[in-house]
């Protein structure tokens, strides 16, 4: 029931985002894609793969024990987390912690494993608001040559990436993140004023 809004997602949730702008965006003033994977042609991606593939073939125990143990999630951080600060490490592996205990792990499978059915590519070219692009030039998730080909998919947008960060760059680099989207949004809102 939004005449209009702007539309920001990080990771699985920019992808998610992405794909809601290409098909119902007619209302977005602008879209804002934090670290999003759009490929999963890297090394990366096929160790992830087979990850979720092997918690799919799991009994529904061993496949929480699998994603969601406090093992799981600190070897799957390891992949991700890049700052050199001990204490934001710390936290985000705590947030991380809490956030797979109470994660549904069917969903949490599902939608990993639909990054390799999307075409975001295609969902790209279809994008008419204004997109900022920010990723981390140390992400393996979603590498800056990656994020550089999709943004050259869309018609209008700005892409940043933030030196030494990893894939989590909103917690990495929380006020450098929030200035670069603040600026955006405020110049999507003076764009379709």
């Amino acid at each position: 029931g939004l005449a209009a809004c702007h539309l920001l997602g990080h990771s699985l949730g920019a992808s998610i985002a992405l794909v809601h702008a290409a098909r119902h965006g007619a209302g977005l003033r602008s879209l804002t894609l934090l670290n999003p994977v759009s490929t999963a042609r890297n090394a990366t991606a096929t160790l992830g793969k087979l990850y979720y593939r092997t918690a799919a073939a799991l009994p529904a125990p061993l496949a929480r024990f699998w994603l969601a143990s406090k093992p799981a999630v600190y070897v799957s951080d390891a992949f991700v987390i890049k700052t050199e600060d001990r204490a934001r490490r710390r936290w985000i592996l705590q947030q991380d912690y809490e956030n797979y205990r109470r994660a549904d792990v069917p969903a949490m499978i599902e939608s990993f494993l639909s990054y390799y059915e999307t075409p975001f590519d295609e969902l790209a070219a279809a994008l008419a608001m204004p997109v900022l692009l920010v990723t981390g030039s140390r992400d393996a998730i979603a590498p800056v040559r990656d994020v550089t080909a999709l943004a050259g998919r869309i018609r209008s947008a700005t892409l940043t990436v933030r030196d030494g960060a990893g894939h989590l760059v909103p917690m990495e680099e929380p006020a450098a993140v929030a200035d670069h989207v603040g600026g955006f949004l405020a110049r999507s809102t003076m764009d379709t004023a």
